[in-house]
């Protein structure tokens, strides 16, 4: 009985131990003239935040420099060489508290300053996303891995929205 409660323990400490992890986003690397994408958080440009827990705090990673993830899926969907597109990233961050057992645990943060050049002239518009929500502590990579992903995705759909409203 002793040995079943050892084990028992040992997988939950397990469990929540602080893990980093690494989200994989495809990006080709192809000349962009038109759309100029610049990471202006202070941190490493692939970490996009941080796995909060008792041991510390472990970075959120994705596979390319989010300036490079940015440009890649914005330059997939806009395809008008006539407009010129620079977007300022001022804070991506996403935040997520293993500790916590309830409530919302996992928080993503989005600003932008989007700046459009066409023949029409100069426009700036400021774009935000805030999404928070609860996963799972105890096994939690593949749901801040979606989350992550969920996050990256919608804060390029809101830059590209500012396009299309500058245009």
């Amino acid at each position: 009985m002793r040995i079943l409660v050892l084990i028992t323990a040992l997988l939950l400490f397990a469990g929540c131990s602080g893990k980093g992890i690494n989200v994989y986003f495809p990006v080709s690397y192809s000349d962009v003239k038109n759309i100029v994408v610049k990471d202006l958080r202070k941190s490493d440009p692939q970490i996009v935040g941080y796995v909060l827990s008792k041991e510390g705090k472990e970075p959120i990673t994705v596979s390319e420099p989010l300036d490079r993830v940015f440009e890649f899926e914005i330059s997939r969907e806009e395809k008008s060489s006539n407009v010129f597109l620079e977007v300022r990233i001022e804070r991506f961050e996403v935040l997520f508290d293993a500790n916590r057992f309830s409530g919302e645990n996992a928080q993503a943060f989005f600003k932008a300053e989007v700046r459009i050049r066409n023949v029409q002239g100069s426009f700036i518009k400021y774009v935000r996303f805030e999404e928070s929500k609860w996963i799972n502590p105890l096994n939690y990579e593949k749901g801040l891995e979606q989350f992550v992903k969920k996050a990256l995705t919608e804060s390029i759909r809101a830059v590209l929205e500012a396009l299309e409203e500058g245009v």
